[in-house]
């Protein structure tokens, strides 16, 4: 194929590769000099139901440092957080910008299996206390009359499931302790013992662990108050029987004092509920059970037929 020249005699091709490369340059300094420093942590599919092809369990363990340009649309910010049978929803938006070059030369290079944002995957802005989930990332926007040079990428506020694991150490308090400050757990008071429990380990009632009657895993473990905090509990742990540590073989006695502690979040909640100082999901059974009575046979009658 013959190369395409003006009349000045300038190759139009070199010449649109050059200006092409100039804008990529630009949009990568703007990138790094606009941006702020983010926190790219990768979704790792645990286990996929292949019948709805809905993913039922996934961690968070990897994570990778890059400068991402951040907008906050005032009106996608503003949407109203509101309270649904699951919990508070929020709605909170945002959009991110990275320069494609930028990120394959600083996540790419690192992971050839990520070549590019992936939506799922979470994204932390430093300084911003809040993981924001991709919802969708558009490969086609344009700069000027240039194909491809950025990532335009859609999030929302992140909310954790049960079903998350986070196996990170990166050393923001906020990503590391996720899993623990919205989980559910048992509080054990134990008594008589020894050892020490470590975080993430396995604990069971039992001869041992394949045999266990019950099992859960430590997420918090206080020495001095003997108070054992567990997560992922199958089985029934009983008391007066020793809960033994899989990895440290700590031992200790079940005493009969048991806490439901519930996410941080939740308990703030309804922290200032003076009724029943939990939800008022009981106040509105009894109010629901004066409208319908579920001994008759046809209970909206009202005795009328």
């Amino acid at each position: 194929m013959g190369m395409t020249y003006n009349k000045s005699g300038f190759n139009i091709m070199s010449l649109k590769q050059e200006a092409k490369s100039m804008v990529n340059n630009i949009s990568r300094e703007v990138n790094d000099v606009t941006g702020l420093p983010c926190k790219y942590l990768l979704r790792e599919e645990i286990n996929v139901d292949s019948v709805f092809n809905d993913v039922t369990s996934s961690s968070f363990n990897q994570y990778y440092d890059i400068t991402m340009v951040v907008d906050f649309n005032e009106t996608s910010v503003q949407e109203n957080d509101f309270l649904s049978k699951f919990g508070i929803e929020a709605n909170d938006r945002v959009t991110f910008e990275v320069n494609i070059t930028k990120w394959e030369d600083e996540i790419t290079s690192l992971n050839p299996t990520v070549k590019t944002p992936r939506e799922g995957d979470l994204i932390y802005i430093q300084g911003v206390d809040r993981l924001w989930e991709i919802t969708y990332v558009d490969f086609e926007k344009k700069l000027f009359d240039f194909d491809h040079l950025t990532y335009t990428i859609n999030a929302q506020v992140y909310n954790y499931s049960q079903e998350t694991q986070f196996g990170t150490d990166s050393g923001v308090d906020v990503i590391d302790n996720m899993e623990t400050a919205n989980t559910y757990a048992v509080d054990f008071t134990l008594g008589s013992g020894s050892g020490t429990y470590s975080k993430d380990e396995v604990v069971y009632q039992g001869v041992n662990l394949i045999e266990a009657t019950a099992r859960g895993i430590v997420i918090g473990w206080n020495e001095e108050t003997k108070v054992l905090r567990v997560s992922d509990i199958s089985g029934t742990f009983a008391a007066n029987q020793m809960i033994i540590g899989n990895q440290t073989t700590a031992a200790y006695l079940l005493g009969a004092t048991v806490t439901l502690s519930t996410p941080v979040e939740q308990a703030n909640l309804f922290s200032n509920d003076t009724d029943l100082a939990t939800a008022d999901n009981q106040s509105i059974e009894w109010e629901a059970d004066k409208v319908i009575d579920w001994s008759e046979t046809d209970p909206f009658s009202e005795g009328d037929y």
